[in-house]
This record gives structure tokens, C-alpha cells and sequence, in this order.
């Protein structure tokens, strides 16, 4: 997995980007799920990955999320499009789910649904005194409020990627029989 600002590769805790609004920030962190990753071949066939429940924690500051190593027996075959949804489920997406960290620091509060945050970016930003402001952009279970601001109903905020390769691309994936086969996401 590999994150990208400004179509090269993130640096964290660096004041070097600029928003459309002109506001100079930093990302001082990034974690994220995804999960029900599926492998479509050119054959019309699919595959779901099922290695650790189909789900892979992200953690820019852990080196050992950045590589999920697969051990699924993945059928052979031409792969041209992948699709997994950003976050969990709103069916997987339980409370106690991960008992341990690093996964079980990404929690949801369980007023606000319970089960995990599908992504956390914190960072800073200058603002226009030049005040280094933090800002913490968290992407869970939303939620509906009345007019009391009591929580009425959550609302899932996950959602599916679909990544179709080019045709004719350096992009297209071919699963062989018995090799490792590398992609960045």
C-alpha cells in the first residue's frame, strides 16, 4: 500500500501542502480498513480474498501493514479489475471484533454505533494568523440527530471501490500457478 499527496508519495509531519482553499497542512497520521477485496479475472470469474477475514488494517506508521501478504490459494487467470469496500461493513463492523492493537485503537464510539473508525487522517494546519491548528479527519458510522440532538439513527459510511484496469495496461494482473504476484495499491 503506498499513499499518495499531490501525485507522489506522503510525506507525514511535514508543512509542504496546499489545499484549493490555499491552506498549507501536514498529515502527522493515516490508518485505514479495507476489507472484502475481490479479484475479477477477465474470464468473468471472481475471486474473495478470505486471508484475515478479507480485511487489512492500514497504518502509515507501522512498516508491517504496508505489504498484505496473501496466502489464499488464488485461482490462476488474467486479473482486470479489483473491488473492495473502503472501511468495514456495516455486517463485520462489530465492536470486539479486534481485541488487540493496533487494529482495536481504531474503535467507534459505541453512542456513535460502536465497531471501528474505517479511517483516521490527523494532521495541522496554518490558519490565516499563522496558528498551527490540528485538524482530525475521522471516517466511521455517521449518525441522524432530532432537533434535541439526541442520535435517532446511524447512517453507514463505507463504501465500494472499483478499480478497472486499463486494457492493454502495465496495470492488468496475471496470477501464475506456484509464483507471488505483487501489486500497489
Amino acid at each position: 500500500f503506498e499513499e499518495l499527496a499531490d501525485d507522489s508519495s506522503l510525506k507525514t509531519d511535514t508543512l509542504k501542502y496546499v489545499n484549493e482553499a490555499e491552506n498549507h497542512y501536514m498529515i502527522t497520521e493515516v490508518q485505514y480498513f479495507i476489507s472484502d477485496l475481490e479479484l475479477k479475472y477477465q474470464d468473468g470469474s471472481s475471486y474473495f480474498i478470505q486471508n484475515e477475514q478479507g480485511i487489512h488494517y492500514r497504518d502509515f506508521d507501522l512498516e508491517d501493514t504496508r505489504t498484505w501478504m496473501i496466502d489464499d490459494d488464488i485461482p490462476a487467470g488474467i486479473v482486470d479489475t479489483l473491488v473492495f469496500t473502503f472501511g468495514l461493513d456495516d455486517t463485520t463492523n462489530q465492536s470486539g471484533l479486534f481485541p488487540h492493537p493496533p487494529e482495536s485503537n481504531m474503535f467507534w464510539p459505541e453512542h456513535l454505533g460502536g465497531g471501528y473508525h474505517y479511517m483516521k487522517m490527523n494532521g495541522k494546519w496554518m490558519d490565516p494568523e499563522n496558528n498551527l491548528k490540528p485538524f482530525n479527519f475521522h471516517l466511521g458510522i455517521g449518525q441522524t440527530y432530532d432537533t434535541t440532538g439526541q442520535v435517532t439513527g446511524f447512517v453507514q459510511n463505507y463504501f465500494k471501490v472499483k478499480l478497472r484496469m486499463p486494457v492493454d495496461s502495465s496495470y492488468i494482473i496475471t496470477i501464475n500457478p506456484g509464483d507471488t504476484t505483487n501489486l500497489k495499491l
